[in-house]
């Protein structure tokens, strides 16, 4: 066998000694680009020390759960506040409450199908991006507006009924527009989370999508529980002996709007770490659709559901609802006229 050289040899050393150092040597930050770790792909989202530190896609779910929790907490918690904080500016009709109900569901109806379009059009982040910030801004308004009307209650003595004065149909036109537009905004980031990101990262991630699914309903479920009980609690404890209406309502009001507040920078960041490190979320994969009238697809739908064979047992099913009351928006605002704490009415709202 022949006899190696001195050059080979020492090419072989430093070649050895290269590949021990490659092998303790730190990741470089230093560039944007995607790399290949041990089979993954990922992707850099945020600065460090002038540099890119890289998120795992594996990362990518819970950066989603933690956007639909605070997300769902926010809508879960303001759905409830408003017709709570309606009855304590004006304590003796469930006429506003009805209203505030009654133009959120309509405005869901007529814009969700164009606002659906106008989202399938358009990048995913910056449609979270846009729900996010639309609908802290919509739940500040209202929150401000509702405190205003509590104010303007108080001053004129009438904390009982509205008078509908040209000025307090005026705010409270705007407060139903805000909290439509609050609800619709909700939806857009719920309909994107749940049905498109999820679909998406379980695709990329070769998982099961049902599973994905699973956690966001329980996570939606929970929050049901949790953001009503969570502003029950907060009536309830910032009613002091002495404490005037306003200044309660104030106080309510002010810890909804910290809430929005501080959770917003948050599912902006979480949102933003999970796009990046999901190639598949920055590709439009889905056919972009005219939008259609939402008339045009209830009076489709209602033909089929007619001309269905499960349309009989289902219409007795349906009718056993006409049976109670809903345990929605009007019916809290019914219990709370009635008198039950906000604590025991927030903890038995999905009861």
């Amino acid at each position: 066998m022949a006899k190696r050289s001195d050059a080979d040899e020492a090419t072989r050393l430093t070649g050895g000694e290269g590949e021990a150092a490659g092998a303790n040597k730190k990741p470089s930050y230093g560039t944007a680009e995607p790399k290949k770790n041990l089979g993954r792909t990922v992707t850099p989202y945020y600065t460090r020390d002038g540099g890119w530190q890289p998120a795992p896609a594996e990362a990518a779910p819970m950066y989603l759960y933690i956007s639909h929790f605070l997300s769902a907490f926010i809508d879960r918690t303001w759905q409830f506040a408003v017709p709570v904080l309606l009855m304590l500016v004006w304590t003796d009709t469930l006429l506003p409450a009805a209203v505030v109900g009654f133009a959120s569901n309509f405005a869901t109806f007529v814009l969700m199908p164009y606002v659906g379009h106008w989202t399938d059009q358009k990048d995913r982040l910056k449609v979270l991006r846009f729900s996010i910030i639309a609908e802290c801004l919509s739940c500040l308004v209202g929150a401000f507006l509702l405190y205003h009307l509590t104010l303007t209650a108080a001053v004129k003595g009438e904390t009982r009924y509205p008078t509908w004065s040209t000025h307090e149909i005026i705010v409270f036109t705007a407060l139903c527009v805000s909290n439509a537009a609050a609800e619709v905004t909700m939806r857009v980031g719920q309909q994107s989370l749940e049905k498109d990101w999820v679909v998406v990262v379980a695709q990329h991630l070769r998982a099961d999508v049902k599973v994905y699914n699973t956690r966001m309903r329980m996570i939606d479920l929970g929050c049901k529980l949790l953001g009503p009980l969570f502003f029950g609690l907060v009536v309830q404890y910032t009613r002091t002996p002495g404490i005037s209406a306003v200044d309660h309502v104030y106080n309510t009001i002010f810890a909804l709007s910290a809430v929005n507040v501080i959770a917003a920078p948050i599912e902006f960041v979480t949102v933003a770490v999970a796009y990046c490190s999901i190639e598949s979320l920055s590709k439009k994969m889905r056919k972009v659709r005219e939008a259609v009238s939402p008339f045009t697809v209830l009076a489709a739908g209602w033909h089929t559901y007619l001309t269905h064979m499960v349309f009989a047992p289902s219409f007795a099913y349906g009718m056993l609802w006409f049976t109670v009351l809903d345990n929605g928006a009007l019916m809290t605002a019914y219990l709370k006229w009635q008198g039950v704490e906000e604590g025991l009415l927030g903890a038995s709202r999905e009861a």
